[in-house]
């Protein structure tokens, strides 16, 4: 029983959970700020399923783990929860 609780938890997750933040050139001087567990390009432009001609209307502005480093996760919300403190809308 031991043996397969071992097998259980010693399987790790392969997700790298991420905060991003990007600017859409229709929204001068604001950020939106995201969090995905998977790739932070991919899931962005998700978020445009259509390209109109001129390139990507955003830009990937910051990225970073969302893991601390006891492997605990927070997540954009956190972040939001963060700004408003800060005086940040």
């Amino acid at each position: 029983m031991a043996d397969q609780l071992d097998l259980f938890v010693s399987e790790k997750t392969q997700a790298k959970p991420m905060v991003y933040a990007y600017a859409d050139k229709h929204y001068p001087g604001m950020l939106k700020v995201g969090y995905t567990a998977r790739n932070v390009e991919h899931r962005v432009a998700q978020q445009y399923p259509t390209i109109v001609p001129g390139g990507k209307p955003y830009t990937i502005v910051f990225q970073d783990s969302a893991m601390y480093e006891d492997g605990g996760v927070f997540s954009d919300h956190d972040l939001h929860r963060v700004l408003r403190k800060r005086g940040i809308p």
